[in-house]
């Protein structure tokens, strides 16, 4: 639909009547909004949006409560933010409203809307409130605040909102979008165009969006719906950190599989970090000092599926056992081992991501 003359055609449509009257009465909902824009507190923040690796999607309209989203096409890994729109003070949203394509699913790709009402009081102690972003290199801890919303788009019209701030990333709740077709529903003129064999293959082919190995991984596979709520599965654990030359772990972060990111390691040197109601880790990024005073970092890769499984197969069903992650670092302090245990008894190596593995700086 690029010429003038579709459009036209479209707006004169039954299909395009409902469609903008469906607009109009989204702008006199909105408008409810914005009336009470003098009296919302006011705070400095972007709209950001995120989606699974190998399951792009594009926003083609509407976005968060003063903040659209509808700017191009959104890759992953999950969690990991495409795009970040906006800095100024608006107030904080309340809705999510939006349509997109999620590409992948099927020959054409599927299409969602959404109109959700999001955990305000939630956000807005969040960004009250701040946290501290801690250093390891001795600089003392600061006071920081979150600067973004982000919106996550997953096959089956799941949609997972964090805030997000530097070293920092906390869901704030999980919504559920539903399926549209152009034969039952009025769709935005774009997402029509978007919706169709070609730009599904167009954008799933391209090794800029998905990278040929994870194509290759999932080619013949459906969709895994119901897999972005299993990686939203939380734990409590143990992870400790063991110098064969007797150094000590002074810091780092941890990137979840539910895509939360949180600064947690201690920087009281040895201390073992316990995790309580924490998803699986991703990638667990540590700074440590050697026996000989230098300061050594490491960036450690799971694969998100085999991360979630190796944890519940350790919790064995029961909330109360004890699971301890031990991470050994060798005496060359260039490489690393894993190994995970509880306290039943079981105990076993953990693989790493094939692909990435470890990163030494």
């Amino acid at each position: 639909m690029n010429s003038l003359k579709d459009k036209a055609q479209f707006k004169s449509s039954s299909k395009g009547i409902l469609y903008y009257s469906i607009i109009a009465a989204l702008l006199i909902i909105s408008s409810s909004l914005y009336a009470s824009y003098d009296q919302e507190k006011k705070y400095k923040w972007g709209g950001g949006a995120s989606s699974p690796e190998g399951y792009p999607v594009e926003v083609t309209v509407g976005g968060f409560s003063y903040r659209a989203l509808s700017f191009g096409l959104v890759r992953g890994p999950w969690g990991e933010v495409s795009y970040l729109g906006g800095d100024g003070y608006l107030p904080l949203p309340r809705k999510l409203v939006a349509e997109w394509v999620s590409f992948g699913e099927g020959e054409h790709g599927k299409a969602y809307q959404i109109k959700a009402d999001l955990d305000y009081e939630k956000m807005e102690k969040f960004f009250d409130e701040g946290y501290e972003l801690q250093f390891a290199n001795g600089r003392p801890n600061e006071i920081e605040y979150y600067g973004n919303v982000v919106a996550g788009f997953a096959p089956g019209g799941v949609v997972v909102v964090w805030v997000k701030g530097i070293g920092r990333k906390i869901e704030i709740g999980r919504y559920q979008g539903y399926e549209v077709t152009p034969e039952d529903s009025n769709l935005y003129p774009e997402t029509l165009e978007l919706l169709t064999p070609y730009w599904n293959a167009a954008f799933m082919n391209n090794v800029n969006v998905v990278p040929t190995n994870v194509r290759e991984a999932n080619k013949g596979k459906k969709a895994p719906y119901g897999l972005w709520d299993s990686l939203r599965q939380r734990f409590d654990y143990t992870v400790k950190v063991v110098c064969a030359d007797g150094g000590k772990l002074i810091g780092g972060d941890i990137r979840y599989v539910n895509g939360e990111i949180k600064d947690t390691f201690p920087l009281a040197e040895g201390e073992a970090l316990f995790l309580k109601e924490e998803a699986a880790p991703k990638r667990i990024l540590m700074v440590w000092r050697t026996a000989k005073g230098e300061e050594v970092g490491a960036k450690i890769y799971l694969e998100e599926v085999y991360s979630l499984e190796l944890f519940k197969q350790m919790q064995e069903g029961e909330k109360t056992t004890e699971i301890e992650l031990t991470i050994r670092v060798n005496e060359a302090n260039d490489d690393c081992t894993l190994v995970i245990k509880n306290n039943k008894g079981k105990e076993q190596l953990v693989k790493l991501d094939p692909l990435k593995r470890i990163e030494i700086f």
